[in-house]
């Protein structure tokens, strides 16, 4: 029996319509050739998500310069014209099952992995986090292994918004339903936007104007490129969970900026590389270790569920990074998150667990309390079945 009938009706986000709320948050699988190229475990991989009845795939972390900027090194790029027709077999795949597709534009800033030296940043600071992508693999050598970084020049920002507005032109071509911008946990949008993150004293930095501008030129700026028919979703924490970061109330003004410039979708998510703890909690972690570290961190600190839902006319995705997360940031079984899941405080659902591919099966068939609801990473996609069809017509060739 499905409990959750809201969660299996369509959604319009700007032109795409998605013929379920169910999305597969982007997560960098870091599994393309080393030049950044699609490669066929790219295309199987979220192919596979697709099939299992998910609605929307987010591809995640496209760098939209791969010589100044890899979040990791074999993470998507989108710099080039010779990458559009791999990422047409990408899309392709997901289409194939009818999911709508879109890929995350991620410009890692500080928290690169390539190039060693002179990671692109808002302001002038060595760094040196735990969980900073492919750390360990690519200084596993150095003895000091905070990461120089390179003062962004205010024409060189501008520079950047052009990258992004080209990348996402390359990824419109290669037949993408819709594109979304990484602006959470510390990356380059992200340390623009965040009040902590952002010591500059130009027309990017200081006044909560100035640190939305970079994103908005951005969104203007694809607009512009690719028609504003095209969607365009935006992922930021927010609530950082760090003093002096972005909380909830500043949150509610970014989404109706976002709101205001076009964007079509809110991806909510939380925290930045500063964040005490782990960003979001491993599979072994107990259930809501995590929240419970942040809370005696910021003590004094309203908690988000004490503020009301984001009031943003554009619709609003609750991301579960890792495995499945409440949208505070600890695990939590699916029971507790049925009113989400029933469609109250967010127009749909975002996962990136690594077992994503059985999730629609499950709620469908009623398998959503207790351990039996458990999506376990071992197990391999399912094949195509009567259930999956029902989760994602068939396109019509």
């Amino acid at each position: 029996m499905n409990s959750f009938p809201h969660l299996f009706e369509p959604i319009t986000i700007g032109s795409m319509k998605v013929p379920n709320r169910i999305c597969h948050v982007p997560t960098d699988v870091s599994s393309s050739h080393r030049d950044g190229s699609v490669s066929e475990r790219d295309i199987a991989h979220h192919a596979a998500i697709a099939r299992g009845g998910t609605g929307l795939v987010i591809v995640g972390a496209a760098s939209p310069n791969g010589s100044t900027n890899r979040s990791t090194v074999t993470n998507l790029v989108a710099d080039e014209d010779t990458y559009i027709p791999g990422l047409a077999r990408l899309a392709e795949g997901m289409h194939r099952y009818g999911a709508k597709c879109a890929i995350q534009l991620q410009h890692a800033g500080r928290q690169a992995s390539l190039p060693r030296d002179g990671k692109l940043a808002s302001n002038d600071q060595a760094i040196n986090f735990a969980w900073s992508q492919s750390h360990a693999i690519v200084y596993a050598n150095a003895d000091e292994k905070k990461k120089t970084v390179h003062v962004l020049s205010t024409d060189e920002v501008i520079g950047i918004v052009e990258e992004f507005s080209e990348a996402a032109w390359r990824v419109m071509q290669a037949g993408f339903d819709a594109v979304e911008l990484h602006a959470a946990h510390g990356y380059l949008l992200s340390q623009f936007m965040s009040p902590l993150l952002n010591r500059r004293n130009d027309r990017f930095g200081g006044s909560f104007e100035n640190r939305m501008r970079f994103p908005l030129a951005i969104i203007g700026a694809i607009r512009q490129k690719c028609g504003a028919g095209f969607p365009i979703l935006v992922r930021f924490s927010a609530d950082e969970w760090v003093p002096g970061g972005r909380e909830l109330p500043e949150s509610l003004e970014v989404a109706k900026s976002f709101e205001r410039a076009g964007v079509g979708a809110l991806d909510i998510s939380q925290c930045v590389q500063e964040s005490p703890g782990a960003g979001f909690d491993p599979m072994q972690y107990p259930r809501r270790l995590v929240d419970i570290h942040r809370g005696e961190h910021k003590k004094g600190c309203r908690h988000p569920r004490d503020h009301e839902p984001l009031p943003s006319q554009s619709r609003v995705l609750r991301s579960y990074p890792g495995r499945r997360q409440d949208r505070h940031g600890g695990s939590l079984p699916p029971a507790p998150r049925r009113p989400l899941l029933a469609g109250k405080g967010a127009d749909g659902k975002g996962e990136g667990h690594p077992a994503m591919h059985l999730l629609p099966h499950r709620l469908l068939a009623g398998i959503h309390d207790g351990e039996e609801g458990n999506i376990l990473c071992h197990q391999p996609p399912p094949a195509e079945t009567a259930t999956s069809r029902r989760c994602a017509p068939q396109r019509k060739r």
